[in-house]
């Protein structure tokens, strides 16, 4: 579990990324009117589309991933390796 008492958690932008409107966290709710959902990368719900062109754009860019293909390898080669530890094998395969 990652340590934010430092840096604090990353917090959603208060405005969508591609239209411009407010925005309030997801949440199952109903969004008070003239604001959207945050869906990803400050991007809103209604922006799922304009999301998905700038991930086609920036494959590079895992600053806002949440586990890069990389990360995964090495939790594979930690899970592979450590033999007494079902849970982690687990977590790599499925998560």
């Amino acid at each position: 579990m990652p340590d934010y008492s430092e840096r604090g958690r990353a917090r959603a932008a208060e405005y969508c990324r591609h239209c411009e409107q407010p925005m309030v966290p997801w949440t199952r709710d109903e969004v008070p009117d003239g604001y959207r959902m945050h869906y990803a990368a400050n991007f809103c719900t209604e922006c799922r589309s304009a999301y998905r062109e700038y991930r086609e754009q920036n494959p590079n860019n895992s600053r806002e991933l949440r586990k890069t293909a990389e990360r995964r390898a090495q939790g594979a080669e930690a899970a592979e390796s450590s033999e007494d530890n079902i849970s982690i094998n687990q977590l790599t395969l499925f998560g």
